[in-house]
């Protein structure tokens, strides 16, 4: 959901906190070009790259403001499969949201959160207490607050993966090197979880803290080496 990034309509982010006066400036001046790249790369087509994305923009609006999985929405499954996929992303900023050199990418939130919203196979995602982007969550056992968390939930692998790489987030996940830092742990957790689950930040945390510390399993794997969804 990468921060997965997140995406972009308006030119900071829209849950109250001020932008610096330079920061906003950038911002202006490229919010046309930035929604100009997502209309332009949505249709692209795949550009397949190591999936071990050091961290991805986050993922996407849930489709009820209760941030609760919406059975009418078109990408909510409607009973076919018994598991939804959840994956967590931590990214770790090489700035604060509201720094003039991140300026483009928090330009970028709502617009990539209404492609993934869009996106055949979406479910849920994580948003902070005002509704707004993940990346404004703090990450449970992390003490650098520019940790930021993408937590988000997908009908399947094959629908995750559409949306990484081949939809207007795929030319800003190219770029993730300019706005994040590249951690010297794991960063990208997967397992699969019963449909209708709604996975907490707490437990995707200690999935991720395990995938590093023991390798993957069932309790969560790595984007490179993906489990079979459960049976039943």
């Amino acid at each position: 959901m990468p921060s997965s990034a997140d995406g972009a309509s308006h030119l900071a982010p829209t849950d109250g906190r001020p932008m610096s006066s330079a920061a906003a400036s950038t911002a202006s001046t490229t919010s046309a070009r930035t929604v100009a790249e997502f209309e332009n790369a949505a249709g692209a087509d795949a550009v397949f790259m190591e999936p071990d994305s050091r961290g991805s923009l986050s993922m996407a609006l849930g489709p009820r403001g209760d941030g609760l999985p919406d059975p009418t929405h078109p990408g909510t499954l409607t009973g076919m499969a018994t598991h939804h996929l959840a994956q967590l992303n931590l990214g770790l900023f090489r700035a604060p949201l509201d720094a003039e050199e991140m300026a483009e990418f928090a330009a970028a939130l709502d617009p990539i959160n209404a492609i993934a919203e869009a996106s055949p196979g979406f479910v849920w995602r994580l948003k902070d207490e005002t509704g707004a982007s993940s990346s404004f969550v703090k990450v449970p056992g992390r003490d650098d607050p520019l940790w930021a968390p993408n937590l988000s939930v997908w009908e399947d692998f094959e629908s995750l993966k559409h949306f990484m790489y081949k939809s207007g987030h795929s030319s800003y996940l190219r770029r993730r090197a300019e706005w994040f830092q590249k951690p010297d742990r794991a960063i990208n957790v997967l397992w699969w979880i019963p449909a209708g689950e709604i996975p907490t930040l707490e437990d995707a945390v200690k999935r991720l803290d395990d995938l590093d510390q023991h390798g993957p399993s069932e309790r969560g794997w790595p984007l490179t080496k993906p489990f079979p969804r459960p049976e039943g």
